[in-house]
């Protein structure tokens, strides 16, 4: 495969990636409006862990 078109799929797939991401950061907005306030002000470390939960919450509400 010429290089041109190795670069052209992964900009596909990198495309298709972070749709997935946005997609899924939107359904943890929506459930936990807490990111939305004062996440801002917050380290990261304490925001990346909080996002974790968050995570974790809502594959357990999606399988429960």
């Amino acid at each position: 495969m010429p290089q041109g078109e190795k670069k052209k799929l992964f900009v596909k797939c990198q495309e298709m990636a972070k749709k997935d991401v946005e997609r899924a950061f939107g359904e943890l907005k929506s459930r936990f409006t807490i990111i939305y306030g004062p996440s801002h002000n917050w380290q990261l470390g304490t925001m990346k862990n909080i996002i974790f939960a968050y995570i974790i919450l809502h594959n357990m509400i999606v399988e429960g």
